[in-house]
């Protein structure tokens, strides 16, 4: 993929020469003589420091292992001080080891390339009909994959050093395995979060989950009462979302309440708030619907860039409000807070949005997106392996390579950083490369070029930025 800008071009250029990937990659592993690790005994020689556990021909190494690693430092940009934390650190040093033995193999993309999260659709299978579904979900799907697919998934996930593991539907608890599949997970150290509408949270399964302390559980709540069954498709489904919350309050277990507002439920916001609040929610957060899966014959309950707006002030009055409360609002907006420009961050860059980079969906068929909100790829597990797939797709450089990106986002200073939401451009302009149609950040365009207009469908869709 190509760098715009010429300094980070240069380092990027020598840091993914294979010779110096080569010379990067003695760097990790263990000493197969004494054990010691070659990081940590480059990093030892750095600081002058001596190391007792080295053998001879550590020693005879670690100067130029100690030079390779000060220069890798360098082209980063990281300041040398960083490197005396990370000998001091067995956590940093096992990061740091991890984005050395990617780069020593796979080079090092700009933005960064580093598996880190996969979400995981476990079933098509669904107890609700959802009016914005992006998978469109209800029955189970023919070739969904198998107990020990499943198992085999949580494997690969290790071996690449992904730290956290979502589980998603249809509905999670609808797949008999999916607990034998998260305590195996978390027995092998995975953060595992569970995305349910609750239904099925009866006592057993509550408890169950419990035992297991998730690192977070999210409950949708799309309204209160007739409002979130008539968006959810079955009647009743509020009142045993509820009871499955009862049920998971009753045996300790923290949970967050998720809500995608639209049109049809944004008159309800502040309710939902303080439900939220009055449940013991460790977290409420929202999405803004978009036109997405089924959700794309739901365009006329998208929000306009007035009603985001109102949105957006709803949820800062409610923060004053509950500022007292245990509960915590998750809402940033889009493009409000100033960040650092690219040409000043250097070229080890990891961006806001994840998709493809960071993060992968796969699908209950074993299908590849880069992120929920995005199209299925034809990348499947079944036909290559995730390592090929996350770092050598042609499929995924589509949302990844900045250089590609259109209008405001194409001439924006945190193109990198940021790149805007994929996903939005994707599902409100019919164009991956388009603008984030969301974004606010007037202070981040190029010097000279202003601020594009909107136009074609983005005019006619009503968003004036």
């Amino acid at each position: 993929m190509k760098v715009e800008h010429a300094a980070i071009a240069a380092a990027l250029a020598e840091i993914n020469g294979l010779q110096f990937r080569a010379r990067l990659g003695a760097l990790t592993g263990s000493c197969p003589t004494c054990g010691a690790s070659r990081l940590r005994v480059a990093l030892r020689r750095i600081f002058a420091e001596g190391d007792g556990d080295a053998c001879a021909a550590c020693a005879d190494e670690q100067e130029q292992r100690a030079a390779v690693l000060l220069r890798f430092w360098g082209l980063l940009e990281s300041p040398r001080d960083e490197l005396k934390a990370i000998l001091q650190s067995p956590q940093l040093r096992a990061s740091t080891q991890r984005l050395i033995g990617v780069v020593s193999k796979w080079g090092l993309h700009y933005p960064l390339i580093m598996p880190t999260t996969v979400k995981w659709e476990v079933t098509n299978s669904c107890n609700l009909g959802c009016q914005h579904c992006l998978v469109s979900a209800g029955r189970k799907l023919d070739q969904e994959l198998s107990a020990e697919e499943a198992l085999g998934l949580v494997d690969t996930c290790v071996s690449l050093g992904v730290h956290n593991l979502g589980i998603l539907g249809g509905e999670p608890l609808l797949r008999e395995d999916v607990f034998a599949v998260m305590e195996y997970a978390i027995s092998k150290k995975l953060s595992v979060t569970l995305t349910t509408n609750a239904l099925a949270m009866n006592d057993a399964a509550a408890s169950r989950i419990a035992a297991m302390r998730l690192h977070d559980i999210a409950v949708s709540v799309d309204g209160i009462g007739e409002v979130h069954d008539s968006f959810r498709g079955v009647k009743g489904a509020f009142d045993r979302t509820v009871q499955g919350i009862h049920n998971l309050v009753k045996h300790g277990a923290p949970f967050a309440i998720f809500t995608v507002v639209s049109r049809h439920n944004l008159h309800q916001l502040g309710e939902i708030v303080d439900l939220a609040v009055a449940l013991g929610a460790a977290k409420f957060a929202i999405n803004d619907l978009q036109p997405s899966g089924r959700g794309q014959a739901l365009r006329d309950l998208c929000l306009s860039q007035e009603e985001f707006e109102r949105l957006g002030q709803i949820m800062e009055e409610k923060r004053a409000q509950h500022r007292d409360r245990p509960t915590r609002l998750v809402w940033a907006g889009v493009g409000r807070k100033r960040a650092t420009p690219d040409i000043e961050r250097g070229p080890l860059l990891m961006s806001k949005c994840g998709a493809g980079l960071t993060e992968l969906t796969v699908g209950a068929d074993g299908t590849i997106r880069a992120c929920p909100f995005l199209p299925p790829t034809t990348e499947n597990l079944r036909r290559r392996s995730l390592e090929e797939i996350w770092f050598d797709s042609a499929e995924l450089d589509l949302y990844r390579d900045r250089t590609e990106l259109k209008s405001r986002c194409g001439v924006c200073q945190l193109k990198y950083a940021c790149s805007g939401c994929r996903a939005r451009a994707e599902a409100f302009l019919g164009d991956p490369l388009g603008p984030d149609i969301r974004c606010q950040l007037d202070y981040a365009f190029a010097a000279g070029e202003g601020i594009p207009r909107p136009t074609g469908i983005e005019a006619s869709a009503g968003f004036s930025r």
